[in-house]
């Protein structure tokens, strides 16, 4: 006798797995396939449509162009790129000029009554100022020192020299201000 476990009705239903679906790989083909000619369109249409279309804007660009520059006189031009050089040079040198009158206008707002300057130097980087001058007394100077060191302009102060003659002190200090002090106008 023949066992149903082996008969060949049951034989390919235990072998017989799940059918393979078979349009989902078309599918996937078919949408590549068009993706595909889309982007061959979009560059033939890029390489043969628009490309030409820019280089005769281009040369109509040049054409005109060409025109004005035969409209005006070559003095002319000449002189305009010379003015126009001319602007390019002073910005730049305004750009980069230091506002020496910050130091005026910053010596006026501290100095103290009983103390006066006979000389100032500033130093090639501008962040320098040496000062020498006299005060009334040692308590004049050390005052004015203090006024110094608390202006928001000022990194520090230093006392380079102190001479007492004929009931005055005389003094040297250097100041050394911030970097962007003397870059604006106060």
């Amino acid at each position: 006798m023949i066992s149903t476990a082996l008969s060949p009705k049951n034989v390919s239903e235990q072998f017989l797995t799940e059918q393979v679906s078979v349009g989902w790989p078309w599918r996937i083909l078919i949408f590549s396939v068009i993706i595909f000619a889309l982007s061959l369109l979009v560059y033939f249409g890029l390489r043969f449509g628009y490309g030409p279309y820019l280089e005769s804007r281009s040369e109509s660009f040049d054409q005109k162009l060409t025109e004005l520059t035969q409209t005006i006189n070559l003095e002319d031009q000449e002189r305009f790129v010379n003015f126009y050089s001319q602007l390019v040079n002073l910005k730049g040198v305004l750009e980069n000029h230091p506002f020496a009158s910050n130091v005026f206008q910053f010596l006026e707002r501290n100095t103290i009554d009983s103390v006066y300057f006979n000389e100032a130097n500033i130093k090639e980087s501008g962040r320098f100022l040496s000062l020498k001058g006299f005060s009334v007394n040692i308590q004049s100077l050390t005052e004015q020192i203090a006024v110094l060191e608390q202006a928001s302009e000022v990194e520090s102060v230093l006392l380079n020299d102190v001479a007492f003659t004929g009931g005055v002190t005389g003094f040297n200090i250097s100041i050394i201000f911030r970097p962007d002090f003397l870059t604006r106008p106060l």
